[in-house]
């Protein structure tokens, strides 16, 4: 296909293009990106930043899983009167964090390791693992 129509072509779909939509299509591709991630991505910061932040349990008060779900509703750092519901549905009670590893540890594993059993093991074989080969050495 020659330059000149593969100019013409292209000439006529943004002829086209900016007939059906009324600006060309670079501009189309900007408004886009600004109406479907922009947009978006500025509320997604906003909540964070403004409700989720605010609730957010202290480090010094659960760290991790192991202490979830907590009892009570946070508010800028300092625990409030209102309890947690602790479910996911209204209904079912959510476990505590160690008590549903506990429960689940035997799905992801071959063994039957207590979690702090798996625990001691998995450390070990890092160790093994990451050990450096004495000089000489090689795998």
């Amino acid at each position: 296909m020659g330059y000149a129509l593969v100019y013409k072509t292209l000439y006529l779909d943004l002829s086209a293009w900016i007939e059906k939509y009324g600006k060309n299509m670079s501009d189309s591709l900007c408004d886009s990106v600004i109406k479907f991630v922009g947009t978006p991505l500025v509320s997604l910061f906003e909540y964070l930043e403004n409700d989720h932040m605010t609730h957010c349990v202290p480090g010094n008060v659960s760290s991790g899983l192991g202490t979830r779900p907590v009892d009570y509703v946070y508010f800028n750092g300092t625990r409030t009167s209102k309890k947690t519901n602790q479910t996911l549905d209204g209904t079912e009670k959510i476990m505590k964090g160690k008590e549903a590893y506990k429960e689940i540890i035997s799905y992801f594993t071959t063994t039957s390791y207590s979690p702090g059993k798996c625990r001691s093991f998995s450390q070990s074989r890092n160790k093994t693992i990451n050990q450096k080969p004495s000089s000489g050495e090689s795998y």
